[in-house]
């Protein structure tokens, strides 16, 4: 996967093979592109903090996204590893803005040169079907009463099953894009969505939840990537501004 969007960066994802249960994480194998791309410190990290081997295989995978999508927009990562925040997000590469994202067997990046107010990225991967709990359950969860209309307007857009799955990703898109700005406290329930316009999506946050003038965009689409079992995916991304002079 290896997708420009306009106006966000670059997004770059790879098909990480899937490690079984959850028995701590092994080196990789001689010839991994794991050991060929990372830092040191990378390859490290999962085997040094007793990852599972899912686990690390979702660390590897969204490293190797990482810098891949960074090189594709003009930046390259350099040899410094590209470990935590003490969020937990990812270090973006000197120079650039990121996101990381997973959704096995499937590591996903955006990532993009910093530039004045361009503050923040956000990019999330869902696999667009019926979740596990449930399409309903999920709607309870995210969907906001002032949102019932832009939830509704979807219907005929995707399958009316896995609009919840789509809302959830734009969400967690726009979290990720603005958790570096926000206040205290920023969960999903502080973010309203809608109207929504072909691929793109109108976002509100709660007043006081970031800096005055901030603005916040978000797009979407449907991806079908051969990842071993071929199903579609919805790409969420989403882009975080301060207002001029902030």
């Amino acid at each position: 996967l290896d997708l420009d969007v306009p106006g966000a960066g670059r997004i770059v994802g790879v098909a990480m093979p899937q490690g079984v249960g959850v028995e701590r994480a092994r080196a990789p194998p001689a010839g991994s592109p794991v050991l060929a791309e990372l830092a040191p410190a990378e390859v490290a990290f999962p085997l040094d903090n007793a990852f599972s081997e899912p686990a690390a295989r979702d660390f590897w995978g969204g490293r190797l996204a990482l810098r891949r999508a960074a090189a594709a927009a003009g930046v390259e990562a350099g040899p410094e590893p590209l470990l935590r925040l003490a969020t937990g997000a990812p270090r973006a590469p000197p120079g650039a803005v990121a996101s990381v994202s997973h959704k096995r067997p499937l590591a996903v990046a955006l990532a993009r040169a910093a530039a004045p107010r361009a503050s923040g990225v956000g990019v999330d991967v869902e696999r667009a079907r019926e979740p596990r709990a449930g399409a309903a359950r999920l709607a309870r969860r995210v969907v906001r009463a002032d949102e019932r209309r832009a939830y509704a307007s979807l219907r005929g857009v995707v399958d009316v099953r896995v609009r919840a799955a789509l809302f959830f990703s734009l969400k967690e898109a726009v979290y990720k894009a603005v958790a570096g700005d926000a206040a205290a406290g920023l969960a999903l329930r502080h973010i309203r969505l809608g109207p929504f316009v072909d691929d793109a999506c109108g976002v509100r946050v709660d007043n006081g939840v970031l800096p005055a003038g901030a603005a916040v965009d978000a797009r979407w689409r449907v991806a079908r990537i051969p990842a071993g079992d071929d199903r579609a995916y919805f790409l969420s991304t989403a882009t975080y501004r301060r207002a001029p002079g902030a």
